[in-house]
């Protein structure tokens, strides 16, 4: 009989939870809408929007559409901050069970001054620094302004002016990125969220105890690294580098997580910037480079990059295709030194002692010819690419 009572009870206590947490879904309200550039209409992502007095806040997604659940029914003043933009303030009514709508238009913020020049560069640079703001983990971003600023070489020459990341270079370039200290294996690069396929041998000391078969047993070892060497810096949107690793995220990580996103189709409102509005055809990009190697007394090292970017159907559908064409001369010197430790009175280290010593003229022509398709569509829910 007992068994049975406390049974009952505690059916009924579950009921009354249940209940209860009905009744408060049911009581508080939801704020949601889209935050804008109230001059090009472009979505501003990763906006603050808080609720003054209370602990309640977001920020908005890659759209710019934001959503605050469980707010307590009452009168608010709803702030929103975005950095290079005038902050808003509005008071808003919240109703029981019932949610409002509040769409949100943002002016630029200038700085006075005798001369003002504001560029497409400054705009992008800023929803970066907004995405760095408001991410939960350590994240930093590069925007692809900041990226087209510089002659970089490759993709991990652009990672590596963040702060916290440097560089394993070959011939003088870089191949693969440490993020605060840990190898490359220990860190997961994706395009576009999409984890990349590791391209690295393994340089681990596991190797076979047949003396005549390490070799072949080290280069059946494999890692997670990746060569950055074959990704153009040309063809990227942004670069996020995640330094502290949450729960939602693949668990093998240690050093950090890099993601390079693909460039899209310029909207209509950034050729307007250009006074390129009104044109049929699509915004062409080319870019030379050239340089000189000292140490090979060579002129002919050279790289040509050419774009041809356009939306269509009301900027829903956006093409972008992009070639490479890269020659360049990475010979170098390299010194090769191997010791014997003969003498343990000095500790278990010992005093090395010189067998070898060469010094070897590398000869390394690279050349790279690639190419660039990106198709995007823009819809009411997201977009595809």
């Amino acid at each position: 009989m007992a068994r049975g009572t406390t049974k009952n009870f505690g059916l009924i206590l579950l009921f009354f939870c249940l209940l209860n947490t009905s009744v408060f879904s049911a009581v508080n309200g939801t704020l949601k809408g889209t935050i804008i550039d109230s001059q090009t209409k472009e979505a501003l992502p990763y906006t603050n929007v808080i609720l003054l007095g209370t602990s309640l806040g977001t920020a908005a997604d890659m759209d710019g559409n934001y959503t605050i659940k469980n707010i307590p029914p009452g009168t608010y003043t709803v702030r929103t901050k975005y950095i290079g933009y005038k902050q808003e303030e509005a008071t808003i009514e919240i109703r029981e069970g019932k949610t409002t709508e509040y769409n949100i238009s943002l002016a630029p913020e200038a700085v006075e001054g005798e001369t003002v020049i504001v560029t497409a560069q400054a705009e992008g640079q800023l929803k970066a620094i907004n995405e760095q703001l408001t991410s939960m983990p350590i994240k930093n971003v590069v925007s692809s302004a900041r990226i087209q600023e510089l002659p970089d070489a490759n993709a991990a020459e652009s990672i590596s002016r963040l702060p916290g990341v440097s560089l394993i270079r070959e011939g003088g370039e870089g191949s693969k990125i440490v993020i605060r200290g840990l190898s490359p294996q220990y860190n997961q690069i994706t395009i576009d969220g999409i984890e990349m396929a590791s391209d690295v041998a393994s340089n681990n000391n596991i190797v076979s105890t047949d003396a005549n078969r390490q070799d072949e047993t080290g280069n059946l070892l494999g890692d997670r690294g990746t060569d950055l060497s074959m990704i153009s810096s040309n063809m990227l949107g942004g670069i996020e580098v995640i330094k502290a690793i949450t729960p939602d995220m693949d668990a093998a990580v240690l050093g950090g997580v890099v993601n390079f996103d693909m460039r899209k189709a310029v909207s209509l409102a950034s050729l307007k910037e250009r006074n390129l509005s009104g044109t049929w055809f699509p915004l062409v990009d080319i870019t030379s480079q050239s340089g000189y190697n000292k140490l090979r007394d060579s002129y002919n090292d050279y790289k040509f990059v050419g774009s041809v970017e356009r939306r269509f159907f009301n900027e829903g559908f956006g093409v972008f295709v992009q070639g490479t064409a890269e020659k360049r001369n990475l010979s170098d010197n390299e010194l090769g030194v191997t010791y014997q430790l003969t003498d343990k009175t000095h500790g278990d280290a010992g005093i090395p002692d010189l067998t070898t010593l060469k010094l070897t003229d590398a000869y390394r022509i690279r050349e790279r010819y690639g190419a660039t398709v990106v198709l995007d569509y823009n819809h009411e829910s997201g977009s595809i690419g």
